[in-house]
């Protein structure tokens, strides 16, 4: 009888002592055994070093946050060495996620080529159903390439002037007033000595074989109107070199000024297609995709760095608050100043609403940043009260 009773305590003993050895999740309480190295219902690391999260505070052993999805634990970028806690590095735009840069690596389907044919029937439906805004922008571009090739031979007349002229070229010498002046005044004396000198010859002659010639009065007469024929045609002369001397320099000045409006119009173009380029390639849509909502921006940008769009967003039929299933649109205006993103909705338009939400509870301001390659934008959404969760939105 008392060996019974000493084995019972034994096996007492021995039972306190097993569940005494036996551990909890310090996660959830789960109960396990020696052998689990993670918890069994919540996926907790056994005996790892506490994390806390920065994102919503979760004390945690993983990488990875059980609550919100977020990183803990950053990761290095293989491409400029910095901590990132994202999928794609905001620093360089680099994709650290296997997933997606297996989704990126895809190859796209092999283009079917078509024939001269289907290519020239496809042009002939174009230019038939062709607008007249294309067909003016068809003309300006024509424009374009004449204001090109006149630049171009224009530059190629200039070098050709340079190598014959120089650097500074032919000078136009205009009269001087004051030289112009004196040359009249010599002209003048030596007008009157050679007039005398013939006047005296003259006189001589008609002295020895006409007698009774024109007196010396009407000869002095007849000088002077000579003189004065021959100064009015020298006076003429000179202002008709002058006249055409003007009109030589007004016609380069008008040369030059017309030069100058088409190379202001060219610049002007260019700037213009460029940023018509840069917005055509920075606009379309981007996607970010979370644990629990779907969000869509679509948007594009103005030259004056103005943007205005749209959103879509769809959160999950699995949420636990007033937002579950919900699916509204919503238009948004902002600014972008080459990197930062910053845009506000105005106005919004329930698509499905379980919870009869109001539009104030929708109504919200994002700001973020597109990287260099304008494929992914990284920002967050706030209200006045509060900031969510960052996102990366991917171009599709």
């Amino acid at each position: 009888m008392e060996n019974l009773q000493e084995q019972s305590q034994q096996l007492e003993q021995k039972q306190d002592e097993k569940k005494k050895e036996i551990k909890h999740c310090k996660k959830c309480g789960a109960t396990l055994t020696e052998e689990d190295k993670f918890c069994p219902d919540c996926g907790e690391k056994i005996d790892g070093e506490d994390r806390t999260c920065q994102w919503c505070g979760c004390v945690t052993t993983k990488e990875v946050c059980p609550e919100c999805g977020k990183r803990v634990v950053p990761r290095t970028c293989s491409k400029c060495g910095k901590e990132v806690f994202f999928d794609i590095c905001e620093y360089c735009g680099n994709v650290l996620s296997p997933e997606l840069q297996k989704a990126m690596e895809q190859k796209a389907e092999p283009v079917k080529q078509m024939s001269k044919e289907e290519a020239q029937a496809i042009l002939k439906k174009f230019e038939e159903k062709e607008t007249a805004e294309l067909q003016h922008f068809r003309d300006k571009i024509r424009e374009h390439e004449i204001l090109l090739a006149e630049k171009n031979f224009f530059e190629d007349r200039e070098k050709r002037i340079k190598e014959k002229f120089g650097e500074t070229g032919p000078k136009i010498k205009y009269p001087d007033p004051e030289e112009t002046k004196y040359m009249q005044e010599v002209s003048k004396g030596l007008k009157k000595v050679a007039l005398r000198k013939e006047k005296e010859r003259i006189q001589e002659e008609i002295a020895k074989k006409i007698p009774g010639a024109k007196t010396e009065e009407e000869e002095h007469e007849e000088l002077l109107r000579l003189i004065k024929q021959r100064e009015e045609l020298f006076n003429q002369r000179t202002e008709e070199n002058r006249v055409r001397i003007e009109e030589e320099i007004r016609i380069a000045q008008e040369k030059i000024e017309e030069q100058r409006k088409r190379e202001e119009a060219i610049a002007q173009e260019r700037r213009r297609l460029e940023i018509e380029a840069w917005s055509r390639r920075l606009c379309g849509t981007y996607i970010a995709f979370c644990y629990d909502e779907e969000i869509r921006l679509t948007f594009s940008i103005n030259p004056d760095g103005s943007i205005i769009g749209n959103t879509l967003t769809t959160y999950s039929k699995d949420r636990s608050d007033d937002y579950r299933g919900v699916v509204y649109t919503s238009r948004f205006k902002g600014t972008f100043d080459g990197t930062r993103l910053q845009f506000t909705e105005y106005e919004m338009e329930y698509i499905k609403n379980p919870a009869n939400l109001s539009n104030d509870d929708m109504m919200h301001q994002f700001s973020g940043t597109l990287n260099s390659n304008g494929t992914v934008i990284n920002g967050y959404w706030f209200s006045d009260t509060e900031s969510n969760d960052y996102f990366d939105y991917i171009k599709y």
